[in-house]
């Protein structure tokens, strides 16, 4: 297996692990804690953390470049237009508070 094949395959890893983490946090709220004795805020936090690394991991192994893992002002303002148009139909629709 290439190194890119294995970054990427732990990258999608580590996106499943923050999307568990969002999942209970929506289940349990940000202060709860289980065993771990850490909060699911806490948990979130580390869960971003190992996603970061890998998309560091690709960009120090070349497959990507450190500039392009960086947050994309001009990206980020599309993306948050895109939700608050969503968020706005939701509202209509009386699915979001």
């Amino acid at each position: 297996m290439k190194l890119e094949t294995f970054l990427f395959q732990l990258l999608q890893e580590e996106a499943a692990e923050v999307i568990q983490s969002a999942s209970k946090i929506n289940r349990f709220g940000l202060d709860h804690v289980f065993e771990t004795k850490k909060s699911l805020k806490e948990e979130f936090i580390i869960e971003l953390n190992d996603f970061y690394t890998i998309l560091n991991q690709l960009a120090d192994n070349g497959v990507l470049s450190h500039e392009e893992i960086q947050p994309n002002e001009e990206l980020m303002k599309i993306k948050s237009k895109k939700v608050l148009k969503y968020a706005r139909l939701s509202q209509y629709l009386e699915k979001l508070d």
